[in-house]
């Protein structure tokens, strides 16, 4: 039996903290060959309530990644772990230190979920070390796995890594469980309008810009009547909420804040939205498309490409509201389900190749 560690800081509401759940929950259940755990910096999140409960949970009780440095240490010579599985690049650089300077037979694989070369423009304080210190330490990780083709080139244009030490394994979706999920019932006045609904969901950040979204969408309720319901929390939340209540249609947009089940929201909508500048897989995006929604996203780099294209879905210039606007008029013109092929994303696939790194 492998021992495998996967590493991340909480479980607060990110996509890479709900993807690795659902990853650990599915490689826990399905294979009895794997002995998974996890480490967290802090035991706490929305999302430690969909942890199977056969999980073992280390937290390490941590404020900040470097005061928990030793702390690792100590678990990783305790645990002696096959494989330790770090995401997010802080954590990944940690990771790899502590492989530098400790002798274990552990392997050390670090996963990618951003586009490195976006995440450069915006770092600020310690966090400019970052980009010098990963392509210092990613050639030392034993792999590198990239959620995306599109993190891949960036990474090995960016950071000139080896080729052979990437793989890019998708982000996989839990199928059943979003057609068990979506039936379920969800109240909210605007599914009574009568009016079309867009809907969005993601943390209230910088690179979501949910500010485009809006200016967007006030554009197309100039002329059409509609609905704008948006999902997540995040540091713009009081930003976003000054420019909603200060625009002429403030009552047709509502900030629900972060919701357990947004599949039935995304089931009563008529169109998804992602307005990203930047993203690695936007999993969101897939769970809306399985769900049968209308979607739209920005050509952001990376990922949407590689899940849409404009036989099955609408890509928009990334930061054109003009094209953005154009694209969601065409959407709610036809209101209708859409069924799309989503096979490469699911558990069988996915699971596979993990299993092929262990093995």
């Amino acid at each position: 039996m492998k021992k495998v560690i996967f590493f991340l800081p909480t479980l607060n509401g990110g996509g890479a903290e709900r993807v690795t759940v659902n990853l650990i929950n599915k490689l826990s259940s399905n294979f009895d060959n794997l002995d998974i755990h996890l480490l967290l910096l802090r035991k706490e999140g929305v999302f430690l309530s969909n942890l199977n409960a056969e999980i073992n949970v280390t937290d390490l009780n941590s404020k900040r990644t470097i005061y928990s440095f030793f702390k690792i240490i100590k678990f990783i010579k305790k645990e002696k772990p096959d494989y330790f599985v770090s995401s997010l690049n802080y954590l990944n650089v940690v990771s790899l230190i502590i492989k530098r300077i400790t002798n274990t037979h552990t392997k050390f694989f670090v996963t990618e979920h951003s586009t490195i070369s976006q995440r450069l423009n915006n770092l600020s304080g310690l966090g400019v070390l970052v980009p010098f210190l990963m392509k210092k330490l990613y050639n030392s990780a034993d792999h590198i796995i990239c959620v995306s083709e599109g993190i891949k080139i960036d990474l090995l244009s960016t950071l000139k890594i080896r080729n052979e030490k990437i793989s890019v394994i998708y982000n996989f979706i839990d199928f059943e469980k979003i057609n068990k999920l979506k039936a379920l019932e969800v109240q909210h006045h605007f599914f009574k309008s009568g009016f079309p609904v867009i809907i969005s969901v993601g943390r209230l950040i910088y690179e979501k810009n949910f500010d485009l979204l809006i200016d967007a969408f006030l554009e197309v309720r100039s002329k059409t009547k509609c609905k704008l319901i948006i999902l997540g929390e995040g540091p713009f939340k009081n930003i976003l909420k000054n420019k909603i209540s200060g625009s002429r249609f403030n009552e047709d947009i509502d900030l629900v804040g972060f919701q357990n089940n947004p599949y039935a929201w995304m089931n009563k909508a008529d169109l998804f939205v992602l307005s990203s500048r930047t993203e690695g897989l936007p999993t969101v995006l897939i769970e809306a498309m399985a769900v049968g929604c209308q979607v739209i996203s920005t050509d952001c780099p990376s990922g949407p490409s590689e899940i849409i294209s404009n036989t099955e879905g609408l890509l928009v210039k990334n930061l054109d509201i003009d094209d953005m606007v154009e694209k969601i008029n065409l959407c709610l013109e036809s209101r209708e389900k859409i069924k799309y092929d989503l096979s490469k994303f699911n558990i069988d696939s996915i699971s596979s190749k993990y299993l092929k790194l262990f093995y």
